[in-house]
């Protein structure tokens, strides 16, 4: 917590930099149209995803007392904290956004949510040339009562 401030910092620097590194690129007006676009991108990614639901939903857990991973706690938060970053003017912010909304997998030993009922599935056999594997559909005919009943007289 010490440092957060000279983070601030140095991201306000680096947004600012940014930005005028791009006005000097592709031009003021159209720099000014892409700032509008993601403060409106950030606003609609909020909104879809409901982000106050997974504020409340993280808080929530954490009052419940159940034993949950960091990570866990972090995952429903990662898709409105990239909306806030979207709203904000730079681009630096931009790109924070844009990989916290690529879908990662976690390769550890859960992923969120799974917490420890996870179920382990083993790989199919492929040595066994018994099996035969297939889909298989059952339709119901609606069936005339009135002619089952003669048919059985």
């Amino acid at each position: 917590m010490r440092f957060f401030g000279i983070g601030f910092v140095i991201f306000a620097v680096l947004e600012l930099v940014s930005v005028v590194w791009m006005a000097s690129a592709i031009g003021a007006p159209a720099t000014l149209l892409l700032m509008v676009l993601c403060f409106f991108g950030g606003l609609f990614v909020i909104r879809r995803t409901a982000g106050l639901a997974a504020i409340i939903t993280g808080s929530e857990v954490l009052r419940s007392g159940n034993r949950i991973s960091l990570y866990q706690m972090l995952w429903p938060l990662r898709i409105p904290l990239a909306g806030v970053l979207l709203m904000l003017p730079g681009f630096v912010s931009t790109l924070c956004s844009i990989f916290l909304l690529l879908p990662f997998t976690f390769q550890g030993k859960g992923t969120p949510f799974s917490g420890s009922r996870q179920r382990h599935r083993t790989a199919p056999n492929r040595d066994n040339g018994d099996i035969i594997e297939g889909d298989f559909v059952v339709k119901d005919t609606p069936r005339n009562t009135q002619q089952d009943f003669l048919e059985h007289r």
